[in-house]
């Protein structure tokens, strides 16, 4: 790896980087047994952060230019299912500073995270959604993080309130959908109907410093959704980070 990483995100896009990101936590460690399939809450954190911190050293040795706190599905109403809503900072702040560790060691980009809420509701609860993230990432600004990413996101409303917030703390955003299927016209869409070039698109002009789509798909699946984006959106400010299973125009998600 060449990339200087003394710069942050921005400053490295302009100079004309390419960025790797290492993700897939929550399936390795499901994996390997420590987050029960369902909920998805990544509650081993608490008890055994040297398991994640593990992790994150193997995602290093990969070739990742970026560390991202593990912080999908430690959001409030994940964290009230599982009857650990009092643990919220606290799985949060530990997911932070393990990441946060093995980034200055390794001289790596040092992401937060905050995700899909599941009760998104246009017009009903955007209140409620908006605090959810505010606390992820005043935790994740606090603890130093160079960046944030807004992922695994089904619909432009929620998509610009996780931005709102991002901005509001003065941190580069990385924002990402992911798509299920297309509209019964064919078109790729989010979830609110709206063709995700343009979600994209209107993304970037409303201040996210790159856009994209993870989760759900394939990598083959994965590039037919980027082919769109990308007739709406500077390739350069584009990302993309398919799921580590093979799926099918007949069945484009897993």
């Amino acid at each position: 790896m060449t990339a200087n990483t003394k710069l942050g995100l921005v400053e490295r896009l302009n100079a004309g980087e390419n960025i790797f990101c290492a993700e897939g936590y929550l399936f390795e460690l499901s994996r390997r047994g420590y987050i029960a399939h369902g909920v998805w809450v990544p509650e081993f954190i608490l008890e055994q952060p040297e398991v994640l911190k593990n992790l994150h050293y193997e995602m290093a040795h990969a070739g990742s230019d970026v560390i991202e706190a593990f912080q999908y599905y430690t959001h409030r109403e994940k964290m009230r299912q599982v009857g650990r809503e009092k643990d919220l900072e606290k799985i949060n702040r530990i997911a932070l500073r393990v990441a946060r560790e093995v980034a200055q060691e390794k001289n790596l980009l040092f992401a937060g995270g905050v995700s899909n809420t599941n009760i998104f509701r246009k017009g009903e609860n955007e209140d409620q959604i908006r605090a959810m993230f505010d606390e992820q990432v005043r935790w994740s600004k606090e603890e130093g993080v160079d960046y944030m990413i807004a992922e695994t996101i089904s619909f432009v409303g929620e998509a610009k309130i996780a931005l709102d917030v991002i901005k509001s703390y003065n941190l580069p955003a990385v924002v990402t959908f992911t798509i299920h299927k297309r509209a019964p016209n064919g078109s790729i869409q989010t979830l609110d109907g709206v063709p995700v070039g343009i979600a994209c698109r209107e993304l970037l002009e409303n201040g996210a410093t790159v856009v994209g789509v993870n989760c759900t798909r394939g990598p083959e699946m994965t590039l037919e959704v980027v082919e769109e984006i990308i007739k709406f959106c500077p390739p350069e400010r584009v990302c993309a980070l398919p799921i580590a299973y093979r799926t099918t125009k007949e069945e484009p998600t897993f």
